[in-house]
């Protein structure tokens, strides 16, 4: 029997399809009491044409969820006058669904009631276009509805949701957002673990807790939302991430640590990289070596220790908002070597700006006069620390110490001669070849 023939008029058009089944019924000697049951099936059904539908669409930026083709649909129902109920129910269609659950319908309020549980559900179907190719994944949880079956108002969700195990490849988005900056992104992440609890009402999806793990973002906890003027908004913490895979290849070896991170991003629609944030970052077990300049100061300094930096965890705060970036509070300490704090901004044009202090062992400024009282003044914490200026680009970076060194050794022409006599004799050796920079042990060497 085609279904339309038992349907409201309004939803006639929205849900058609081939119904069978049995059927019970009996009405009071009255009439103002009815009690029916039975078994039904619906297939080759078609869902179309319905708020909630479009509301998905929406959410997801996906308009092939404005309409649902069912392989089937089967409950157990039963009817008590206004109210009808629907248990033993079964949705299956092998691109989109596969639910088991029960529900409720109240003829007369119009309000209606679902609890389903999803298995092994395809979550390409769901996703925007552009994320289609890139994902692979099934999705198991469970759903709690209720509210108009006509009407978005008043509705209101809750659910778990399970991805353990999904790959997404070619984070595209992920790439145009930290790229820019820098940030080499995996080709790959597989999700060990990816839970999520959500909700929905008055308009707005919420995550009340998404957890995932994964090797390459490590962990992260976060909680957001999505409201129906397209603002979304995150806020998160991500721990134990590895740096070195993230890293370009042109420093790969020369830097490592684990890096942990708070922070909150809003944007409109899922346009990430036009929106805006701050939040704080911590790195642990941070090493830099083998880098060109590292080479400079052991040569310098006649101290093969230079080739490693071994740092306490460096920390800095961040805010960004219309393309520009502003990092504050930056403490990098490197014991009885050196150190930088302060705060730098980036505009959006990629100009630099911004004040910090260098600190260096006083060890190590024998070669400059006056070093802790005209130019590195301040001394705490091991070091002695110099105000410097930056400007210039990202690509370009400028800074006033070595103007400021300079000044100094124009009062002193003896260092400033020694100074150039070290700078000849470099010369020298690198033209004769007979210099030869010094190497890193190997760990097993050690």
């Amino acid at each position: 029997m085609p279904i339309q023939q038992a349907m409201p008029d309004e939803w006639k058009e929205r849900l058609v399809g081939r119904l069978s089944g049995n059927l019970t019924w009996n009405t009071s000697e009255d009439g103002l009491s009815t009690i029916a049951e039975g078994e039904a099936a619906l297939r080759t059904a078609r869902l179309q044409d319905w708020a909630w539908l479009n509301e998905l669409a929406r959410f997801h930026g996906n308009s092939e969820l404005r309409a649902f083709d069912f392989d089937e649909i089967a409950c157990e129902f039963f009817m008590n006058n206004q109210k009808f109920e629907v248990s033993r129910m079964t949705i299956f269609d092998k691109e989109k669904f596969n639910l088991t659950g029960s529900g409720e319908y109240n003829r007369e309020t119009k309000q209606a009631k679902l609890d389903v549980a999803m298995t092994d559900m395809p979550v390409v179907t769901w996703l925007p276009d552009e994320f289609k190719p890139r994902v692979e994944a099934t999705v198991r949880g469970t759903l709690k509805w209720e509210g108009s079956l006509d009407r978005l108002e008043g509705s209101r969700a809750e659910g778990h949701l399970d991805l353990s195990g999904a790959e997404v490849t070619n984070p595209v988005r992920m790439r145009a957002l930290l790229s820019p900056h820098g940030i080499s992104v995996p080709d790959t992440m597989n999700f060990k673990q990816a839970m999520i609890d959500f909700a929905y009402e008055e308009g707005t999806f919420s995550v009340d807790r998404m957890h995932i793990d994964t090797d390459a973002i490590g962990r992260l906890d976060a909680q957001g939302s999505f409201s129906k003027d397209d603002q979304f908004s995150v806020t998160g913490e991500l721990a134990d991430v590895d740096i070195v895979p993230w890293l370009p290849d042109k420093v790969a070896g020369k830097v490592s640590g684990v890096v942990t991170a708070q922070g909150t991003w809003s944007c409109h629609k899922w346009n990430l990289e036009k929106g805006s944030g701050l939040g704080r970052m911590m790195i642990e077990d941070s090493t830099l070596k083998r880098w060109a300049f590292q080479n400079t100061l052991v040569r310098f300094f006649k101290d093969k220790s230079w080739l490693q930096f071994d740092f306490e965890p460096a920390t800095f705060s961040w805010v960004s908002k219309k393309g520009e970036i502003l990092v504050e509070d930056i403490w990098l300490f490197c014991p009885d070597k050196f150190g930088v704090v302060g705060h730098l901004r980036r505009s959006p044009d990629n100009a630099l700006q911004g004040k910090v202090q260098i600190g260096v062992a006083e060890k190590n400024l024998t070669w400059l006069p006056e070093a802790t009282t005209a130019v590195f003044k301040t001394q705490r914490d091991g070091l002695h620390w110099a105000d410097v200026s930056i400007a210039g680009t990202i690509e370009r970076p400028e800074h006033d110490l070595g103007r400021q060194v300079v000044r100094v050794l124009l009062r002193h022409p003896i260092a400033l001669l020694g100074l150039a006599g070290r700078g000849v004799s470099w010369w020298l050796g690198d033209v004769l070849g007979t210099y030869e920079a010094p190497q890193l042990e190997s760990p097993s060497a050690k």
